[in-house]
C-alpha cells in the first residue's frame, strides 16, 4: 500500500542539521505497508511515536529523508509531529556504514569481548565532542555537560586508534 505524496515543499527544522527542505516530487509516493495486515517502518514508527507522546526523535543522519515521509503521514492522520534531530553516523575508515566487513562492532560483541561499558561510553563521548580520547565514563558523567552544539558535524570514524582503545580487531581479509 502506498501513500500518495501531495505536491509542494516538505520542510522542517532539524535540531542538529537546521532547516531541511525537499520537493515532495523527490519523495514521490512511498510504501507504508507491505501487505494489508501490516504496517511498514515509516508508518509504524510515526504512529508509535505519536501515540507514545514522543516529542523529540534523535537518530542517524542517514534517516533525514525518512522524516519528510513520516511528517506527511502524521499530518495526514492528524497526529502531532515531533521535533527531529539527525546526528552523524559512525562509519568505517572507508566512509561506509559499519558492516561485517569491518569486524563485529555490535555492543553485545564488545561486551562479550570484555570491553568495559565505561570505555564504550567514553568513546561515544569523544566522538560527540564531550570528552578527551581515552576517557572512561558513565552516562551520568555526561548529563550536566551535554551540549548538542559540541557534536562534530562529520561522521565518527572507527579507525585503528579506536580499535586499539577498544581492544578489537577488524574483519579478517
Amino acid at each position: 500500500m502506498a501513500f500518495r505524496a501531495e505536491p509542494g515543499l516538505s520542510a522542517f527544522d532539524d535540531l542538529f542539521l537546521g532547516r531541511r527542505e525537499l520537493d515532495r516530487a523527490e519523495i514521490g509516493d512511498f510504501a507504508f505497508a507491505r501487505d494489508p495486515d501490516g504496517a511498514g517502518y515509516l508508518l509504524a514508527c510515526a504512529v508509535d511515536d505519536a501515540l507514545s507522546g514522543v516529542t523529540e526523535v534523535v537518530r542517524g543522519a542517514d534517516l533525514v529523508d525518512a522524516a519528510h515521509c513520516q511528517i506527511a503521514l502524521l499530518e495526514a492522520l492528524g497526529l502531532p509531529v515531533p521535533a527531529f534531530c539527525h546526528v552523524p553516523l559512525v562509519v568505517a575508515e572507508d566512509g561506509r556504514r559499519l558492516a561485517k566487513r569491518h569486524g563485529d562492532t555490535r555492543l553485545c560483541a564488545l561486551r562479550e569481548a570484555g570491553v568495559p561499558p565505561e570505555r564504550v561510553v567514553g568513546l561515544l563521548a569523544w566522538w560527540s565532542g564531550l570528552a578527551p580520547f581515552g576517557a572512561e565514563l558513565r552516562p551520568a558523567d555526561l548529563v550536566a555537560g551535554f551540549d548538542l552544539r559540541r557534536v562534530p558535524r562529520g561522521p565518527a570514524v572507527l579507525d585503528d586508534r579506536v580499535r586499539g582503545f577498544l581492544g578489537i580487531r577488524g574483519a579478517s581479509p
